[in-house]
């Protein structure tokens, strides 16, 4: 289904056809066992895109690990959809939100057992920071 191609360079690509027509994804520079597990990927891919399925669970896996650049390559030649980056939340509009369900919602020591956990997280991390950059293991005392 896909062909490993060496050009002169050194360099080595993988061609297939996809929706009828024909895709190369330049690998560049790479080891010919390496290029042999990135193409089953590819064809993995190929293959779910055609059948309307999901790829199998490894093929999961190393799409989630593949950098962004790659990741666009197989983007751009029609195998998987392009990366959604989620949008930044701040620690204090977290907070405020969950505040907002949990006054409607929970009983008042609970709500006050609640408020002790946000003061604390506030003063640890701060409340403008991004709440994907929260590291557990180094929190840090501001203030």
């Amino acid at each position: 289904m896909a062909s490993l191609i060496r050009r002169s360079t050194g360099t080595r690509e993988i061609r297939l056809i996809i929706d009828g027509r024909t895709v190369t994804i330049r690998l560049g520079r790479m080891p010919v066992k390496d290029c042999e597990k990135v193409m089953t990927h590819i064809e993995r891919l190929a293959i779910a895109k055609a059948t309307n399925t999901s790829p199998a669970t490894e093929t999961g896996q190393w799409l989630s690990g593949l950098e962004q650049s790659f990741h666009g390559r197989l983007s751009r030649a029609g195998l998987i959809g392009t990366r959604h980056t989620p949008a930044s939340i701040k620690l204090g509009e977290l907070i405020a939100r969950v505040r907002a369900l949990s006054e409607s919602q929970s009983k008042p020591a609970t709500i006050v057992a609640y408020e002790q956990c946000w003061r604390l997280l506030v003063r640890c991390f701060g409340a403008s920071t991004d709440i994907r950059k929260i590291d557990l293991a180094e929190p840090r005392v501001s203030g």
